[in-house]
């Protein structure tokens, strides 16, 4: 599912672009990032960096490419600088889970930097740092199976940075059973979770569903 442009990703896209100063001077992330539209709209926005990570190495590879390419182009575009620290870095959610949380000061996580860029030789991505969080932690469309339900609620809670970070998932409600779960899980790890229902969907469209779309905008709960 992540070598195509989904329509989730599209609006999410599109949230971005009209609301640039989500990304602007933040360190971002994408999970689940597939192609990499939304976390390479980003590094366009004025994002200080910007980590796109998915889990399946060929995926990794093509977003090591398209990082490569954006580059060039941006290079070649007359006026046009993109100035963030993109990355490609694997994060799998289950494996996230499993591992303890680093050691070291809260209030000075590891922040992407040059440095890091093709630390992992030819491949050009490498492993998640464990200590590594976000200001704005972004991704479209990650909830298809129960797995996901489980694993996502901690993966956001490590790696928003506290306690002025945030996390905005859009994506189509293709089982509101599994999205209703995912919310609580969210809530469990202390979590503040505001549902919106985004615009209804062309009936007519291949990629349609009974019960739309929705963003999940998740913040900690700091009450």
């Amino acid at each position: 599912v992540g070598a195509k442009v989904w329509r989730a990703a599209i609006m999410l896209g599109e949230e971005l672009a009209a609301n640039p100063g989500w990304c602007e001077g933040k360190r971002c992330l994408e999970i689940g990032a597939g192609v990499g539209l939304c976390g390479l709209l980003a590094s366009k926005l004025g994002a200080a960096s910007v980590t796109l990570t998915d889990f399946e190495r060929p995926l990794l590879d093509s977003l090591v490419l398209a990082v490569d390419r954006n580059r060039e182009l941006d290079a070649a575009a007359v006026g046009t600088t993109t100035t963030a620290v993109t990355l490609v870095r694997r994060l799998d959610w289950i494996e996230e889970c499993e591992r303890p949380h680093a050691t070291g000061d809260a209030n000075d996580p590891k922040k992407p930097t040059d440095d890091d860029d093709d630390a992992s030789g030819e491949k050009g991505w490498k492993e998640m740092d464990d200590r590594e969080t976000f200001d704005f932690v972004f991704g479209s469309d990650l909830l298809y199976e129960e797995v996901h339900a489980l694993t996502l609620p901690g993966v956001i809670k490590r790696r928003v940075a506290a306690p002025n970070g945030r996390c905005r998932v859009v994506g189509a409600v293709r089982n509101r059973a599994m999205l209703d779960v995912l919310v609580e899980n969210m809530r469990k790890e202390g979590l503040a979770v505001v549902e919106t229902h985004l615009r209804d969907n062309d009936t007519n469209a291949a990629d349609w569903y009974e019960d739309g779309y929705c963003a999940l905008e998740v913040t900690h709960d700091v009450e």
